[in-house]
């Protein structure tokens, strides 16, 4: 009878919203895709740093304290641009950049063209930032040799909605470090004698003792839609199961092979199903999935012993060990495979990417090819090392002095710098969750559309996700069978599938 209840007070508002996106299924749609941007074609000649005979200096305003002015004053012997910098801190930031906006008086550059939008009322747009696609394809060639080895960043770099390159964007490198995943009653699985799990064969074994021995009411904390963030649990069958996220890399696209799929509509997810269906059957998790709508809910379980294994980050999850009533310890394990020694390529996000920071050059500056020739040293191995670890030569990430470290620079990110300085124990955590994970089959969270193509995409991407947790939740606990999976696919492509990863695809190609 729960529940009955539970899904009465869930479907309808559903459905509801699933009859609103259909209309916009059936409206044709022709992608107002911009044309390929002519850096991507340009060839510019090296440059040398430092640069000879400069005898102008741009100002710059930079996000920070002073304590990073070492850096960059090293940086200035190598680059050769004499450079005055405006240092303010973070919680100023927003404050100047309106006093400039309002008084047209610019640094020639200056941290973030995101912050335009946040000011468009004061009707400037585009005549803050300058479109830097000429300047850019003379200029820099070291931002063009990076974003045009890879064509994801190739297309994620412009920022425009016709392609136009406003910012000089962060670009990641290296794989990035999970900070969330599975996490289990380690002192249960001692007093079981058990192992700790890696196959969903040895997850189903385990969630079974839980649930004879500690009578569980919950062994497997399930979330909402039947999918974790990340993806986790799903991940082994090849595919993303989690469509709630606020980006197109979380709401269940991802790339195989170059082509963009998506997952809800991949045998991998009718077998992903047919597993929680089995495991919903034999009491390892119950219908409370479907309102759990914050962590709350299944934190109060791992609290009152009614959950052995759940999903959760590093500092919320293990902060609760020392709630637990009775006592115990958690610990953090792999996530389920298919079988031994699998690996998913579906990590916590794209290995190729840009990492949301960005320069941008004042549109009235006189000084753009210098300001260019700026941010493009950071781009190349020397700025590479600088950025991220403060000094010329490599060094022991344990003494990297942080308070001087340029984060907001452009340049490459190392993304596995914040693992490296993480204290053992939490590195430990970290390496357990990536074991078996990698970032290969991510898509860009980035992928940039044309204003009328995203608001498309958004309205028929919407209308997929509810029906994928309709079905989902319907067929976990048992009230649609998946003898119908075919009519759920053709219900899909009633909502617009197609339509989105033939847009996904061809921006992605572009």
């Amino acid at each position: 009878m729960r529940r009955c209840i539970k899904l009465c007070l869930l479907l309808p508002v559903l459905l509801l919203a699933l009859c609103a996106c259909r209309n916009a299924a059936d409206m044709e749609w022709v992608l107002d895709l911009p044309e390929p941007n002519p850096a991507l074609e340009a060839q510019p000649e090296a440059v040398s740093y430092p640069m000879a005979e400069v005898d102008q200096t741009i100002s710059i305003l930079v996000p920070g304290e002073e304590g990073m002015y070492e850096v960059l004053t090293r940086a200035d012997e190598y680059i050769g641009i004499p450079a005055a910098y405006e240092f303010v801190p973070w919680s100023g930031l927003s404050g100047v950049f309106i006093t400039m906006a309002e008084s047209g008086d610019f640094t020639d550059l200056f941290y973030g063209r995101q912050m335009i939008s946040i000011y468009t009322y004061l009707d400037y747009g585009d005549e803050i930032a300058l479109d830097m696609t000429d300047a850019i394809s003379r200029c820099a060639p070291n931002y063009l040799a990076a974003i045009k080895a890879n064509p994801i960043l190739s297309q994620v770099a412009f920022d425009g909605e016709y392609g136009e390159m406003f910012s000089f964007y962060q670009l990641t490198q290296g794989e990035g470090s999970i900070s969330y995943g599975p996490i289990i009653r380690a002192d249960w699985l001692e007093e079981l004698g058990m192992e700790a799990p890696d196959t969903y064969e040895d997850y189903h074994e385990v969630l079974l003792a839980f649930r004879d021995q500690y009578a569980c009411s919950e062994p497997l904390a399930l979330q909402p839609t039947g999918a974790m963030s990340g993806d986790w649990l799903a991940a082994g069958y090849g595919i993303p199961a989690y469509t709630s996220g606020s980006d197109m890399a979380t709401i269940g696209f991802y790339i195989d092979d170059g082509v963009v799929k998506y997952g809800p509509a991949q045998e991998g997810f009718r077998d992903y199903l047919a597993m929680l269906r089995q495991w919903y059957d034999e009491d390892l998790f119950s219908s409370d999935f479907v309102t759990w709508s914050d962590l709350a809910g299944y934190e109060k379980m791992v609290i009152n012993g009614q959950t052995g294994l759940f999903y959760s980050s590093l500092d919320r999850g293990f902060a609760l060990e020392k709630n637990i009533t009775g006592g115990g310890r958690l610990a953090a394990i792999p996530d389920a495979m298919r079988s031994e020694g699998q690996v998913s390529h579906l990590g916590s996000q794209s290995n190729a990417s840009t990492a949301g920071v960005s320069f941008s050059v004042f549109a009235g500056t006189t000084k753009a090819d210098l300001c260019v020739r700026w941010c493009d040293f950071w781009y190349t191995e020397l700025g590479t090392q600088l950025r991220n670890y403060g000094t010329e030569e490599p060094i022991d990430p344990a003494e990297i002095d942080q308070t001087k470290l340029c984060s907001f620079l452009p340049g490459f990110v190392d993304q596995q710098l914040r693992f490296l300085t993480m204290e053992e124990p939490v590195r430990a955590i970290v390496d357990t969750w990536q074991q078996n994970r990698d970032n290969d089959a991510r898509l860009p969270s980035d992928l940039v559309l044309s204003e009328a193509d995203q608001q498309h995409f958004a309205v028929l991407a919407q209308g997929l996700t509810t029906a994928v947790t309709i079905y989902t939740t319907k067929v976990i606990v048992g009230d649609e069978s998946l003898e119908s999976w075919e009519s759920y696919l053709q219900q899909l492509n009633d909502y617009g599938l197609q339509k989105c990863l033939d847009c996904l695809n061809t921006y992605l190609q572009r």
